[in-house]
């Protein structure tokens, strides 16, 4: 632990990183366009994305004018495929800072699903007010109820052409902040504590110093001057 110099504080900081070893296994690479400019290393990002299937779809909202929307119908830009009996959320990313989850985002149930396949017009469960901010254009992560996405550290951000970017991607795990870790940093190495010489030393007395001789040496310096040419 460089810069480490309390004891309590090292074994501190091996359980945390022991913890991300054990709660955040996995590392994810995606490509996203100039969506990447909203984050930085180390930031908490909700990601959706149809390999891992993280949520159902993603898309925006309306018909791409600015319009506050309210009511319980909602019309989505992608068609999304959903399956009777199953619950669904809605995330939606609003300019509206005033809300409290996310960045300005806003979550919403959907009323019961009774027909499979696939639609691009949702019904809430709750009707969307003014207040909330949710404007035609704005972008959603639609899923099965704590599904929707999946929450992700960012690790590392390479920039591409046109704006895009490689993003290196972590679990994020909030056990890691509430878990006892102490079970973390126990590790056996077999070593024995005692040390048990395998051959005994014969001399059983101290040495007795009868005398002390003191010497001096002195030392001649020579300088020698060379040219070099």
């Amino acid at each position: 632990m460089p810069g480490v110099t309390n004891a309590d504080q090292a074994v501190r900081l091996a359980r945390w990183h022991f913890a991300q070893l054990k709660l955040r296994p996995e590392q994810y690479t995606i490509n996203v366009d100039f969506e990447h400019l909203v984050c930085t290393r180390g930031d908490l990002v909700k990601v959706t994305h149809d390999v891992p299937q993280w949520g159902v779809a993603s898309g925006r909202l309306g018909d791409g004018v600015d319009d506050v929307i309210t009511g319980s119908t909602l019309q989505l830009t992608e068609e999304v495929y959903l399956e009777a009996g199953k619950s669904y959320s809605i995330l939606i990313r609003t300019n509206n800072l005033s809300n409290t989850i996310g960045s300005g985002s806003i979550t919403k149930n959907l009323a019961a699903i009774t027909t499979t396949g696939y639609t691009s017009t949702i019904t809430l469960a709750s009707s969307l007010v003014s207040g909330d901010g949710v404007l035609s254009d704005n972008l959603f992560m639609l899923g099965e109820i704590t599904k929707e996405n999946q929450q992700c550290i960012v690790v590392g951000i390479e920039p591409s052409g046109n704006y895009s970017a490689r993003i290196t991607l972590m679990d994020y795990s909030a056990n890691i902040y509430t878990d006892d870790l102490s079970g973390l940093l126990v590790f056996n190495a077999n070593m024995t504590t005692t040390n048990t010489p395998l051959i005994k030393n014969s001399i059983t007395q101290a040495p007795i110093i009868n005398s002390i001789i003191l010497f001096s040496i002195m030392l001649v310096y020579s300088k020698i001057a060379m040219a070099i040419t």
